[in-house]
């Protein structure tokens, strides 16, 4: 068996020097072809950063009603949840679609053009930079975009941004604003539970004062004896209702005018809620809550370094690189067909 050595093997390309001119020309002419007919692509970059710490201050408010056990919200959480919200299929549906973005692309259907042409083009690139000792990093948020059109790849990106940016500071703004919503809710809950108790408690004292009376009418008891302590309290709490009951004086000693003098009292009492020890500090606060709100326009989940701008050159197809690797392409068919040629005549060669 012949071996094929470097000698042999330039022989060959020598021989076949035409055949090289026209793969590698061919090769050539269709790799221009297609870099010169190929539909151009444009990128469009729009530049962000983590917002002021102001924002994050703004969506603490409600902490100042809550009470400092409330889970404090940080620049880097409003940050998060915009980064989080920008590459969610939600929020860019709702873009293409309402923005009705699909009738740009007449050759597909409304979800096919959705991945096509807006999901699969846009690109998401995260950078953390040391910027100081008090912020050990900061992440910079390259969103890029690329579209045939130039003009509407810078449009469409920088109003999806900022519908994004919007979108992220109403959701804080709705998820604080149930919070708060939800606190004073059970701060209502609870004041109605106290005036409830109030109440039956009130109700409890009347039973009582009734069968005191009855007793001390019976036993010839007007005034108050002496062995009753010289005040009796008719605050209603959530402990006990009657002093009485604390040191064991029967309430039927307190003398017939007095107990009906406090039984009148207690049924002619239009409100329990002065009687209600805290009540007010309770109302006070679920008034604070019902009148802390906050609003999105000034909430800031992002901001925006710098807008896209228009791309003036071209991202798709890189024509260079193109020609080049079909000029590669067609020298590696000129070599296959050379080894090719060379085995076929070497076992023709061989046969007797």
């Amino acid at each position: 068996m012949t071996d094929l050595n470097i000698t042999t093997f330039t022989s060959a390309i020598k021989n076949n020097i035409k055949t090289f001119y026209v793969i590698v020309g061919l090769s050539l002419v269709v790799s221009l072809f297609y870099a010169f007919t190929a539909e151009s692509s444009y990128r469009a970059k729009i530049y962000l950063i983590p917002p002021e710490k102001r924002n994050a201050e703004i969506l603490n408010i409600y902490r100042d009603v809550l009470g400092s056990q409330a889970t404090p919200i940080t620049e880097r959480d409003i940050y998060d949840l915009f980064i989080k919200n920008s590459q969610s299929r939600k929020y860019q549906r709702r873009y293409f679609f309402n923005n009705q973005l699909h009738n740009e692309f007449t050759n597909l259907s409304k979800e096919e053009s959705f991945e096509e042409n807006f999901h699969e083009r846009l690109k998401f690139t995260i950078e953390s930079k040391l910027v100081s000792k008090e912020i050990r990093h900061q992440d910079f948020l390259t969103v890029a975009f690329e579209h045939t059109n130039p003009e509407d790849a810078a449009k469409w990106l920088n109003e999806y941004i900022i519908d994004v940016e919007k979108g992220t500071a109403e959701e804080l703004a709705v998820s604080i604003n149930r919070s708060l919503e939800n606190s004073r809710s059970l701060l209502l809950a609870s004041i109605e539970s106290k005036r409830n108790l109030a109440k039956k408690n009130t109700l409890d004292r009347i039973t009582n004062l009734e069968e005191a009376l009855l007793i001390a009418q019976e036993l010839g008891i007007t005034a108050r004896a002496d062995s009753v302590n010289a005040l009796q309290t008719v605050t209603i709490s959530d402990e006990n209702n009657s002093a009485d009951q604390n040191n064991m004086t029967p309430l039927y000693l307190m003398g017939s005018d007095a107990i009906s003098a406090e039984i009148n009292s207690l049924k002619n009492r239009k409100s329990v809620d002065p009687f209600i020890a805290g009540l007010r500090l309770l109302q006070e606060r679920a008034e604070s809550l019902r009148l802390t709100k906050i609003n999105p326009s000034d909430i800031q989940s992002a901001q925006i370094d710098q807008l896209a701008i228009i791309p003036e050159n071209r991202f798709k197809p890189k024509r260079k690189l193109i020609v080049i690797l079909g000029t590669v392409f067609g020298f590696i068919i000129f070599l296959t067909y050379i080894f090719i040629n060379s085995f076929v005549i070497r076992v023709e060669k061989t046969k007797p």
